[in-house]
């Protein structure tokens, strides 16, 4: 009898590296409590390629440089036969379509699955916590349709743009944890929100497990629809 081929699961990671190690961890867990993986040849097949992409999650001035980077890792990706592909990275989602298009396999937006845990979770007025770029660049304007996003002030976005590099950096956890709860806390109570999105890959590493409001981890999201496409056919969003 001929055994079914696993899936094969392409991760175009590396930014940064300490998110992709954690999104890697995290399909691994799902796959045992929610596909039932037992033993070793239960896993997906995971080909992560963790690139040392140019910064752009402060400003654009590297945005060409980092798209040459990722059209070339993504064409290393697409020889090994991957059967869908994902990228852990909200910032570089600003190059989504441009890579979906490139890419050989069914790539699945990270955006498109934090809009879905938003409308699941019926929420009016949602904060949005992620780097400069994803918040001017407007990366998550979409979920505008289900919820009112509201986005932190100027001051509050330096704040942010602090803990991810510091994260990044691997700087003591203890003090970015306060700096983020803090500022969390503050925004929350301020502009009444009913829940949050961890739109910057790095900032679930450090947040609070509970938090006043429902905080939606994109990491988490992503892993999740990552594994429902590869274990159960499902269509990439």
């Amino acid at each position: 009898m001929k055994t079914k081929q696993k899936p094969i699961i392409g991760v175009l990671g590396g930014m940064g590296p300490q998110a992709s190690a954690y999104f890697y961890q995290l399909l691994i867990e799902k796959s045992i409590r929610d596909f039932g993986a037992q033993n070793n040849d239960d896993f997906p097949e995971i080909v992560l390629d963790s690139v040392p992409v140019p910064d752009f999650i402060g400003d654009t001035k590297n945005l060409i440089p980092a798209k040459n980077v990722l059209f070339d890792r993504l064409s290393r990706l697409n020889t090994f036969g991957i059967d869908v592909i994902c990228m852990p990275c909200n910032t570089a989602h600003l190059l989504y379509e441009e890579l979906r298009m490139k890419s050989s396999a069914p790539f699945i937006s990270m955006v498109k699955a934090v809009d879905i845990a938003v409308i699941e979770g019926s929420y009016h007025r949602t904060g949005l916590l992620s780097s400069t770029v994803t918040r001017d660049k407007k990366i998550y304007a979409g979920v505008t349709q289900k919820t009112t996003l509201v986005t932190v002030s100027n001051k509050e976005q330096v704040v942010i743009e602090q803990v991810i590099r510091g994260i990044l950096a691997g700087r003591d956890i203890s003090e970015l944890q306060k700096k983020i709860e803090d500022l969390s806390n503050r925004f929350v109570k301020r502009e009444r929100l009913d829940s949050i999105i961890l739109g910057c890959t790095e900032l679930p590493l450090i947040f609070p497990k509970k938090f006043r409001v429902p905080a939606i981890n994109s990491l988490e999201v992503l892993a999740q629809e990552t594994l429902q496409c590869a274990f159960q056919n499902r269509s990439a969003i």
